[in-house]
């Protein structure tokens, strides 16, 4: 245990920051939430898939509108992974509370067990993947061990992940997914059997969300078309098959065919009739603008910082990863076009380009070649990627789950911040949608709030945490540096 201290503290520690600051807020529940804890609930507590208790609850109202039906009974219309990963965490969580005597199904511990399953499905798989990611990066410039953290916390801070992990969507923990297939990929001291992990990962990610099936086939490409990886296609497309077996056999029981996707027969007030699978139609130039630079949904204003993935990538190709830099950018270009081709492009109630979340890794790869950029680039990248990391704070702070119909989200998250009005969408807890204001006020919360702190000084405990352990990070960084400066001196002295 010390030596792996030793060799992965800075990975551990930027592991815990991560947990700390995106585990700190929790946006509380909507219908896309409400339709995947169904999912879990469902499971546990009735052995069964079907969320009929919740849609249509005897003399009560339906918690969510994302349903699909199938054989006259409801289910959730997303991707199952949250649900299929949920359930033997919340059996446990459900477990331990019955035995000491309470009661997980009243609202007193309903609204802490949706955020500790929050926790579960998104906080907890973020901070493992901002460990691995950090890792990765102190690997490719050990000579650059403060560049590398400093690259990963943009990437971990700046950018939707932060904001978008206070709630249960799917998208953060397929990108995070993704972020471990290159990890594993990249780590040449785990053998062959490697490349079986990064199919597993790769499954993992669709089976959180369907739309990571673009970045994913990217993923695969890049595999075939670079010698090193070539002959470890197979072992990849091998280790995805169990994954796929799930995703399948799921699709069989509960919708009755291999092929027909959880949002097949899903609720009308999603469907375009005549559209390609009533969700699909053609590429609109308009809708790629909104995607990329609107108010609305656009990816660079929301995430400006990602202005510097054109000049990582240069730094990147220009360094030799000509394979790895192109189908990054092949990769992200066609999940925009992808995501602008769906009807919901805009992804509903919610702060930013939700849908385009699990294609960030391949920004993240190329923000990483700004290891290779000069001190110049390097300090505007990182005075760029402080706004957004305000930003980002601020979303989370204030809630993801904004009305479609605000035409600048970000605009009424920032009056409201500077308001200290935190928390935004009020939405049932199960079945608990007749709840007083102090009620109201619980299901969606920073946990400075939880321990009586009002307004701004709620933040004051978040704060001061990511001051302490980014203090303690610069520690860890300084020593590392002065390890390496060690032991190239004794190189020498031995030479």
């Amino acid at each position: 245990m010390r030596a792996f201290w030793k060799r992965h503290r800075i990975e551990v520690v930027f592991a815990l920051l991560v947990f700390a600051v995106h585990g700190y807020f929790y946006s509380g529940q909507g219908g896309n939430q409400n339709a995947r804890l169904d999912g879990i609930y469902a499971v546990v507590e009735n052995g069964r898939f079907e969320i009929d208790p919740f849609v249509e609850p005897p003399g009560g109202k339906s918690n969510t509108v994302d349903w699909s039906k199938a054989n006259g009974h409801f289910y959730p219309n997303k991707a199952p992974g949250t649900v299929l990963v949920g359930i033997p965490y919340y059996a446990l969580l459900s477990y331990v509370e019955t035995w000491m005597g309470l009661d997980p199904t009243a609202f007193e511990l309903a609204h802490w067990n949706a955020y500790l399953i929050n926790l579960w499905l998104s906080v907890g798989f973020g901070a493992l993947a901002a460990g691995m990611f950090v890792g990765w990066l102190l690997r490719q410039c050990p000579d650059q061990p403060a560049a590398a953290l400093s690259i990963s916390a943009v990437c971990f801070f700046g950018t939707l992940v932060f904001p978008f992990d206070s709630q249960i969507w799917g998208t953060t923990t397929a990108a995070y997914f993704i972020v471990f297939a290159w990890v594993f990929c990249q780590s040449a001291r785990w053998g062959p059997a490697r490349h079986f992990a990064v199919g597993t990962s790769l499954g993992m990610a669709v089976l959180f969300d369907y739309a990571a099936i673009v970045p994913v086939g990217f993923f695969c490409i890049y595999y075939a078309l670079d010698a090193n990886t070539k002959p470890h296609l197979p072992r990849l497309l091998m280790g995805a098959l169990p994954i796929a077996m799930v995703l399948l056999g799921y699709h069989k029981w509960v919708f009755g065919s291999f092929f027909t996707h959880a949002a097949a027969n899903t609720n009308e007030i999603f469907r375009t009739p005549g559209s390609g699978g009533e969700f699909f139609g053609p590429v609109r130039p308009d809708i790629l603008w909104k995607l990329l630079f609107s108010k609305y949904r656009g990816l660079f204003y929301f995430m400006p910082v990602l202005g510097f993935i054109v000049p990582g990538a240069i730094f990147l190709y220009r360094a030799g990863h000509r394979i790895e830099t192109l189908v990054c950018i092949a990769g992200i270009v066609a999940s925009l076009l992808f995501i602008s081709s769906f009807n919901g492009w805009f992804g509903g109630s919610a702060t930013g380009p939700r849908y385009l979340i699990s294609s960030l890794p391949y920004c993240f790869l190329l923000l990483g070649g700004l290891r290779f950029a000069n001190a110049a680039w390097k300090k505007a990248f990182y005075a760029v990627g402080g706004l957004c990391a305000f930003q980002m704070f601020a979303i989370a702070a204030v809630g993801t789950a904004m009305s479609a119909h605000v035409r600048d989200p970000l605009r009424r998250v920032y009056r409201r911040f500077f308001d200290a009005r935190f928390g935004m969408f009020d939405a049932p807890v199960r079945n608990f949608s007749e709840l007083t204001h102090e009620q109201w006020a619980m299901t969606k919360f920073n946990l400075g709030q939880m321990i009586g702190l009002r307004e701004f000084a709620s933040l004051v405990p978040v704060v001061v945490l990511a001051i302490l352990l980014s203090l303690w990070l610069r520690s860890l960084i300084g020593r590392k540096a002065e390890e390496a400066a060690h032991t190239e001196a004794d190189t020498e002295k031995t030479d």
